[in-house]
């Protein structure tokens, strides 16, 4: 009478196993995931040209999986006065451009060196205005306005610091002050703000506004006493 044999288990698991040249993609699909991920995080802060290129080439799939941060509107702070995030605006008043309000750094990789210089100044310009620099603030301003109006003959137009602080900790319940949304107007404050402008002769001025609706309406006698040249 034959022997029946019966099935090896080792054999009978590998036998269910996918095959080697699946196995093979996945475990190369996995690295290829990992080493997004290690891109995206190692380059929030600061990135080097090397991995600037790379989160540009990898963009499709880390922007796709929400991984690239660089690509978000968070950024890692402290939460105190100077670490909060700050920007700058240009809020044209004439011109082709009346109303419009562009805002500095723009969209972009965190770690490219234009959003970096962007980021820097806005930082510089609300130290400033912490210890009263208006000296400094008054030539800071009055270079983005001129490169605001370049291409035209005169104008005027408004350049602000802007501070946008973080939610508390413990928001359990949203009030006015302290609503659900991160990025609502109530977390948004005027830390400078200057209006800047081109006269008929190509000469740019400048003159410091605490807030918007705080100083009275200008005057040709005003300009001539708060113009910086």
């Amino acid at each position: 009478m034959a022997e029946m044999s019966t099935p090896n288990k080792a054999t009978a698991t590998a036998d269910q196993l996918p095959g080697q040249a699946f196995r093979s993609f996945v475990t190369l699909f996995l690295l290829i995931h990992l080493f997004c991920v290690i891109i995206s995080l190692s380059s929030v802060n600061v990135a080097s040209a090397l991995q600037i290129k790379l989160l540009d080439t990898l963009k499709p799939y880390t922007q796709l999986l929400r991984i690239d941060l660089n690509s978000t509107r968070y950024h890692f702070t402290y939460a105190d006065d100077h670490e909060q995030s700050h920007s700058i605006e240009i809020e044209f008043l004439d011109g082709p451009r009346q109303g419009e309000t562009v805002s500095l750094p723009d969209v972009g990789i965190r770690g490219s060196l234009r959003r970096r210089r962007f980021q820097t100044l806005a930082q510089v310009m609300a130290y400033g205005a912490s210890d009263g620099n208006d000296a400094n603030l008054a030539e800071f301003a009055k270079a983005l306005g001129a490169n605001a109006l370049q291409d035209q003959t005169e104008g005027a137009v408004l350049v602000r610091c802007r501070r946008h602080r973080t939610q508390p900790r413990n928001l359990q319940v949203a009030t006015k002050d302290n609503p659900r949304d991160p990025f609502d107007e109530a977390y948004y404050t005027t830390v400078y703000e200057a209006r800047v402008w081109k006269d008929k002769s190509g000469r740019v001025n400048v003159l410091k506004m605490s807030a918007t609706g705080e100083v009275a309406p200008l005057t040709q006698e005003g300009a001539k006493n708060g113009a910086s040249n």
